[in-house]
């Protein structure tokens, strides 16, 4: 309605307001104020209540009433008709007499009256059977509605029956076969039935199965991401440290760059973000001038979205993922429109594995999400939570949409033909019509979907930036629907969902500003943006209403699988998407298709095998068997008891003797079933490469403590299946390739097992045995896990996780390479695990230390420092001195030679702060974390490289993790000459340092102020505990003849030169670092 040109649209108007848009209902009043340029009035209805902001879309003028003329009795007399102005008369004339009405003329003067109120009653009349008509049509339309959506219904029902049906029979069928997930196209499903199926399965335009896609761990996967953040309106700097906590995170799992466009209109907000964001390299600010600008570079987008940037805020999302998809340079992937109250997760690994082996033909992959249940003590940012989450009802009930998962829409949710989750699925219906009624709020009707989720449910997706070519962005998908789409398994990678989880700050704020949007029509976001329309009291009371969900309801839906327990530290409960294998999806016409999520095998594989072997193979350790390979489509099974209480690792080595000449492939598969059970195969691996001969199959059985056996089977795959990928749902089995030249006489198709169990004892040097034995006795009754709970601190800093003794002390010898007088300190000790490794495994060191702040684990880890100096010196075993102290290591000053801190769950300034005081250590310091940027673009800090590379993998408590190592040293001038100018007389006089002097290299440069470790000698800068025999006397000689001119710098330049060896071989790790 244009404002402009409606005379009437005037403060004191009489208006209608529109109640109801199928009722046709109305409710008088006055304007009371209009607002110019917005389209919305103030107004005051008749009972004194007020409504502010209108739109004017809900308004129309006041229409006239008719009031009829006064109808007079015929006996009483007419009243006389007003006399006119006498004419001036002349003054001789005399005045004339008035003329009376007579009877008659009154009479018709009545009738032509009745006849005129006669036509404008018939007028009413012809106006109220009209509104009638239309009422009983509109009515009628609603009916005809309601009856086509429920035979819609009705139909759907129907065809999810059948789906059960089908799904039912194929279980078992396959079940048979010894699995239940090998089929590709419910049409094999149908041929197996025969001709007595139903013929209901028949009447749908087609079917097929929609597979999740479960990625095999890569390397080298590159992905950016992209966000659209604003911060005025919101609470500060709550708000601010958000935005941190959120880069830091995608940080940490690889993300680069990290693109966020600011639309912030206050420069002084836009300053403090990129001011705390100045020392993150990955991370590239767009400000809302730069960022408005690039818009107009989208031609057709900026045409379609352009003028809807001023209200929407999908139509910015939309032109800056365009953006976004410009500036990524050659990195490959980018995670499109993920906002603030949204958190990436990975399973395992980060975003260099998991995007490292794609699917070579995929465009767009898409992420599930799951939506945070509203805490009733929020924290300062909602990424420290530790809640509960509803999960995807897309991977738990059927529902209706347009062929998933390309299309980008929102689902229409159904219930459960079986009724899975009925209880989860009535408390949220009548949570809902409970909102809608209390609220008067009738613009959606909750029978309609079972969907329990308040935000969207499509997900959203990660693109391939050279397969867009003219797609187009949307918020949760590119467009065409023709690109290459495939749905990511919720058990490798998923989407958080934190909505409303700031508390009534932010709900208020996000409303206020967001509350003219009209694209996103989600039911929940609409009732909010009316609530917000009448005041903070109104939201206040439905956040209120959001929060409240009973205890014993919460515990019903975790029981039946619709909510979890999930942090971004720890992660979900293992398994919880185990089952999960993807969608069955039956067409029902027009376009439209019901999705029936499937619970098979977690297996990403097209083979199975059909036949199970008559007698398992039970094989002990030291067995070997030998055997020929099954026929295609066939398989054998072994059946391996694990061992009970031994930390260690079961190796199977499956050897071929020729390679085999089957064109599907062979295979090697591990379930935690047994073997004569239906298996549940948890990780496969083909073989790959002509040259291999078959696998090592590595089991580590303290990671599997619910299983006492596992069975491997051996299958040979079909021939016109797709190539099998590899599949891991945990670190707890590995496979190796074994390669080698296949011959030696043996028979074709020919095959040997053989079982043996590697202690983990064995992997360790003789003398560190009994320490071995000594720390697992300190630790074997006590659980650090347990203690951990106890405590009554809820901060995620203080996330339980310890080291194991052999593979931190492999870690320690390989990387930090301990010497003799050095200090080993753990920044959050725990229960003192890592300090009595260290302590045990090197005794010559001078002192292990830690800092722990939870008095339970502290006292946990005195007593075992006691029980294993008690048993050292009983069995004769040196140790190393023993430092716990119960204080937090952010509040003392500390130093040391080697620094462990496990960062997994620090926040960032504890890290920025534990960065800025190891630079202060003395140089040759390695500091051990688990984050891969501690060192990154901070001089003083220098990589160690294991194995050719930074990331160096370790066993923790809670599994596999990454830790990343870094020297501290002092940074040499590019221009200094070797030797130095005022050292070349006495250099001159002395031929190249001999061979004695690389005895210099296990040396360590002390800092100015320290001195000599082991004389005190303030003038020596570096240690000569080693005694005359090495060339310290001479360093020391060198640096009093030059009357110490030099700077620190110049003589640790003169001390590399000196320790270098005779040979060109390249210095050890332990090497003196200038």
């Amino acid at each position: 309605m244009d404002a402009s040109s409606t005379a009437w649209l005037v403060e004191g108007a009489e208006v209608e307001r529109e109640l109801d848009d199928i009722g046709n209902i109305w409710i008088g009043g006055r304007i009371t104020r209009v607002k110019d340029g917005r389209q919305l009035v103030d107004l005051e209805y008749l009972d004194g209540s007020a409504e502010l902001g209108v739109p004017l879309s809900d308004v129309r003028p006041l229409l006239p009433m008719f009031t009829p003329p006064v109808r007079q009795s015929p006996s009483a007399p007419a009243p006389p008709a007003p006399a006119d102005p006498p004419p001036p008369a002349p003054p001789t004339a005399p005045s004339a007499p008035s003329r009376t009405v007579s009877l008659r003329e009154r009479i018709a003067q009545l009738r032509e009256e009745t006849g005129t109120l006669d036509k404008n009653v018939q007028n009413l009349r012809e106006r109220q059977d009209s509104g009638l008509a239309a009422l009983q049509f509109a009515n009628e339309s609603v009916a005809e509605a309601r009856s086509g959506l429920n035979q819609s219904m009705l139909s759907a029902e129907g065809c999810l029956s059948e789906i059960q049906d089908l799904v039912r029979e194929a279980k078992m069928i396959l079940g048979e076969v010894a699995c239940s997930a090998g089929f590709r196209d419910l049409a094999v499903l149908e041929r197996l039935r025969g001709p007595n199926s139903s013929e209901a399965g028949h009447q749908v335009e087609g079917h097929e199965l929609i597979q999740a896609w479960m990625p095999t761990p890569g390397s080298g996967g590159r992905c950016a991401i992209s966000s659209t953040l604003r911060l005025s309106g919101y609470p500060w700097p709550n708000v601010l440290e958000t935005v941190v906590v959120w880069v830091h995170h995608h940080r940490s799992l690889g993300f680069a760059p990290i693109i966020l466009f600011l639309d912030e209109p206050d420069p002084d907000k836009a300053n403090a973000l990129q001011s705390a964001l100045a020392g993150v390299d990955v991370v590239h600010v767009l400000r809302e001038a730069e960022m408005r600008a690039a818009w107009r570079d989208h031609g057709a987008l900026f045409e379609e979205f352009g003028n809807q940037t001023t209200t929407e805020l999908s139509a910015k999302q939309i032109l800056n993922t365009a953006t976004a998809a410009r500036l990524c340079g050659d990195v490959p992937w980018l995670l499109c429109n993920l906002d603030l109250d949204e958190a990436m997760f990975f399973t395992g690994g980060g975003v260099a594995q998991h995007f490292g082996d794609v699917p070579a033909n995929t465009s767009q992959i898409v992420y599930i999400n799951h939506e945070a249940i509203v805490p009733e003590n929020p924290g300062r940012t909602w990424f420290e939570q530790m809640g509960h989450f509803k999960l995807s009802p897309i991977t738990k009930l059927p529902f209706i949409s347009r062929k998933f998962p390309a299309i980008d829409e929102e689902p229409q949710i159904l219930e459960h033909p079986d009724g899975t989750g009925d209880a989860t699925l009535r408390f949220w219906q009548g949570h809902n019509s409970r909102l809608s009624e209390q609220y008067n709020f009738k613009k959606r009707s909750s029978g309609g979907t079972c969907s329990y989720f308040d935000g969207y449910t499509r997900g959203k997706v990660a693109v391939r930036i050279n397969a867009l070519a003219n797609a187009v962005p949307r918020v949760h998908r590119w467009q065409p629907t023709d690109l290459n789409t495939i749905v990511c398994h919720p058990g490798a990678a998923s989407i958080l969902h934190y909505i409303n989880c700031g508390g009534l700050d932010w709900f208020e704020a996000k409303y206020q500003i967001r509350g003219s949007e009209e694209a996103n029509r989600l039911w929940f976001h609409v009732l909010a943006q009316e609530r917000a329309k009448v005041g903070r009291s109104a939201l206040r009371e439905l956040y209120d209403d959001v929060l409240s969900i009973p205890q014993k309801d919460l515990e019903l839906q975790v029981s039946e699988g619709f909510a979890t327990t999930w942090s971004l530290a720890e992660g979900p409960q293992p398994g919880l998407f185990q089952e999960f294998w993807g969608w069955a999806c039956i067409g029902l016409g027009g376009g439209l298709f019901v999705h029936m999520p499937l619970a098979f095998t977690p297996s990403s594989n097209a083979w199975v095998p059909r036949a199970r072997p008559t007698v398992p193979v039970a094989m002990s350790l030291g067995q070997s068997f030998e055997g020929h390979l099954p026929g295609e489509s066939e398989a054998a099974a072994f059946c391996l008891e694990l061992p009970a209480g031994e930390r260690g690792c079961l190796m199977l080595d499956v050897v071929l003797t020729s390679q085999p000449p089957f064109d599907g492939g062979i295979f090697l598969c591990v379930s935690d079933a047994a073997a004569t059970d239906t298996p549940n195969f948890r990780w496969v691996s083909p073989m790959s490469g002509a040259d291999s001969l078959g696998w090592r199959c590595q089991i580590l059985p303290h990671l599997l403590p619910a299983c006492a056996t596992v069975s491997v089977w051996l299958g040979v795959g079909i021939r016109d299946d797709p190539p099998i990928a590899p599949c891991s749902v945990d670190g707890s089995v590995a496979f190796q390739q074994l390669l080698a030249d296949f011959g030696g006489g043996a028979p074709a198709n020919h095959y040997t097992a053989h079982l043996h169990f590697e202690p983990e004892l064995a992997k360790l040097r003789p003398e560190l045995h009994l320490a071995y034995s000594i720390f697992h006795m300190a630790y074997q009754a006590l659980d650090g896990q347990a203690l951990a709970k106890t405590s009554a601190c809820r901060n995620l800093e203080l996330t339980y996780a310890e080291v194991e003794f052999a593979p931190f002390v492999e870690l320690l010898e390989q990387v930090a390479q301990p010497q003799p007088g050095e200090t080993f300190l753990d920044l959050g000790s725990g229960t003192g695990r890592g300090v009595l490794a260290a302590a045990m495994a090197f005794p010559y060191l001078n002192r292990c230390a830690g800092y722990e702040i939870s008095e339970p684990l502290h006292v946990s880890a005195e007593q075992a420092s006691a029980m294993c100096r008690e048993k050292c010196a009983a069995a004769g075993q040196a140790m190393a001195n023993v430092d716990l102290r119960l204080a937090s290591f952010t509040g003392e000053a500390w130093e040391g030679d080697i620094i462990w801190v496990a960062s997994l769950c620090l926040r960032p300034e504890t890290i920025a702060d534990v960065r800025q005081r190891a630079l202060a250590l003395p140089p040759g310091a390695r500091i051990l974390t688990m984050d891969p940027s501690f060192g990154d673009g901070v001089h003083g800090f220098q990589p160690i490289f294991f194995n050719g590379a930074t990331k160096i993998p370790v066993e923790m408590s809670f599994g596999r993790a990454s830790v990343f190592a870094v020297r501290r040293h002092v940074n040499l001038s590019d221009h200094l000459t070797y030797p130095p100018p005022e050292m070349q007389s006495p250099w001159q006089s002395t031929q190249r340092p001999s061979s004695t002097h690389a005895n210099a290299k296990s040396l360590r440069l002390k800092s100015k102020n320290r001195g000599c470790a082991r004389c005190g000698d303030p003038r020596m800068y570096v240690d000569c505990r080693r005694g005359p025999s090495t060339p310290s006397a001479h360093i020391a000689h060198l640096f009093r003849f030059a009357r110490l001119r030099w700077t620190s710098l110049e003589m640790a330049a003169a001390h590399r030169y000196l320790a270098r060896p005779a040979s060109d071989s390249q210095l050890p790790a332990n090497a003196l670092a200038g």
